[in-house]
């Protein structure tokens, strides 16, 4: 993954904010401190709602799972994934995630993949990502990969996963980034 967002003092931006039933909800950058708490809510819940890993079975292969997250930890580091918070109480508590990476013209997709099982989601993912080459088809050079769009259990029905996909859109106008895509395997 070629991009890297620079990360300055203007960051975590936030993208959306709102109020519902006393609580409010933020939409902001996800910020370094909070990779931890990323990859445990994508494990959770990812691994076990996604047909694709569910069938595969990945939290039982543990290399799978460590390539897994492994892959989610790049994808975090270019730094354009996004968060949303709920907030109350002067608390501020992550309950839901895109984690979201740029493709630029030229990246090549030689990583290898460790885990048969996570091998089997991703072959899967990049089976339907090469029927299009969206970069070509939108006619730009880079473009905002959603690989991930979780919202942990608790917090489903709020509408969190449809406010971040459009403040998605927002992130990357922001960053020069003029298309975005969801990477779905369901």
């Amino acid at each position: 993954m070629a991009f890297t967002r620079v990360w300055d003092s203007s960051c975590p931006r936030v993208w959306d904010k709102w109020e519902s039933d006393g609580t409010t909800w933020v939409i902001r950058d996800l910020p370094p401190e909070d990779d931890d708490e990323a990859i445990k809510i994508l494990l959770e819940n990812l691994c076990t709602d996604e047909t694709l890993c569910f069938l595969s079975n990945v939290l039982e292969d543990p290399v799978s799972v460590q390539h897994m997250v492994e892959f989610g930890r790049a994808g975090l580091a270019q730094r354009v994934s996004l968060a949303c918070y709920k907030e109350k109480n002067g608390n501020s508590k992550l309950v839901a995630l895109n984690l979201c990476s740029v493709i630029c013209e030229g990246d090549k997709d030689d990583d290898v993949i460790e885990g048969e099982r996570w091998r089997n989601v991703l072959e899967a993912s990049r089976l339907a990502q090469n029927k299009v080459d969206a970069l070509k088809y939108l006619g730009i050079n880079k473009i905002l990969c959603g690989h991930g769009l979780v919202v942990a259990r608790e917090y489903r029905g709020a509408k969190l996963g449809s406010r971040i996909l459009e403040a998605r859109t927002a992130l990357g106008l922001h960053n020069s980034i003029k298309g975005t895509f969801s990477q779905c395997r369901n």
